[in-house]
């Protein structure tokens, strides 16, 4: 968290509080940092939404064919090969679907590991801007 700011002392004019706001380090830091937040909540959500989709399809797309397989569902539905191994998972498709369900296991286990480093990052930036050295 921010330190708190030092006590202004005396109670001044309004156009002199506006100058000191205007003069002070910690004003222009803050608004650096807000105009930083709106492309990097783009970048996170971004990163989040579709590593998290990826990885769900990858990891459900094995076990909704392992439920069609044994008729625990009537739903009838076709996966693009082509997009997953071509012919190689048509002729295995038990491989390929174990390649798959890896695949979404490793792809959130890596999401994982990259909102950690950049939760550290961005408290990293956060601090640096956010926090005056010396108030």
């Amino acid at each position: 968290m921010p330190r708190r700011p030092v006590h202004p002392g005396p109670a001044a004019g309004w156009w002199t509080r506006i100058l000191e706001m205007l003069k002070d380090v910690r004003t222009w830091t803050t608004l650096a940092y807000l105009l930083v937040m709106l492309p990097l909540g783009i970048v996170y959500f971004t990163l989040a939404v579709c590593g998290l989709a990826v990885s769900a399809a990858c990891i459900g797309t094995p076990l909704a064919l392992l439920a069609r397989q044994f008729g625990w569902t009537q739903f009838d539905f076709t996966v693009n090969d082509e997009v997953f191994g071509g012919a190689w998972s048509l002729t295995h498709p038990l491989i390929g679907s174990l390649l798959l369900l890896v695949t979404g296991v490793i792809i959130l286990t890596v999401l994982m590991h990259l909102a950690r480093a950049l939760i550290r990052g961005h408290a990293r930036l956060a601090k640096s801007l956010l926090v005056v050295p010396g108030a």
